[in-house]
């Protein structure tokens, strides 16, 4: 793997943080359900 600059990396951080917010309720409805 190519090493990332710092700048890089904190772009990929944010972008997965967005990621886990934006799935996070998907994620907890679908447990909801399997209950």
């Amino acid at each position: 793997a190519a090493s990332l600059t710092y700048d890089e990396k904190a772009v990929l951080e944010n972008v997965f943080r967005q990621n886990i917010v934006l799935q996070k309720p998907k994620l907890d409805s679908a447990v909801r359900k399997d209950l």
